[in-house]
């Protein structure tokens, strides 16, 4: 895998974007008549460092785990991402039903 210092993707010069997973947790008030109502959606805090880059134009990616802790400009990208994600308490619900 070619390295880079940049945003762009090795394999067709396109633009990179980082990600990392959230594990979530969806909270319900029971109603008397055993109707769900979502009340919260928080975050639980993924332990297993699912995250990566990907091209936003090419099937290009590189996950966390295929770095295996080398000190690469990919993996310092990956990291900033996971810490990111630990920011996030709650996240917004965006319908109720």
């Amino acid at each position: 895998m070619s390295q880079n210092k940049s945003n762009i993707c090795p394999n067709c010069g396109g633009k990179l974007k980082a990600w990392a997973d959230l594990d979530t947790q969806m909270n319900f008030d029971i109603g008397a008549k055993g109707a769900l109502k979502l009340t919260e959606i928080t975050n639980n805090l993924q332990s297993d460092g699912r995250a990566g880059i990907d091209c936003q134009k090419c099937d290009w990616k590189v996950h966390y785990q295929d770095l295996n802790g080398q000190e690469t400009f990919f993996e310092k990208v990956i990291i900033k991402a996971l810490d990111a994600s630990c920011e996030v308490n709650t996240v917004g619900i965006k319908s109720v039903n």
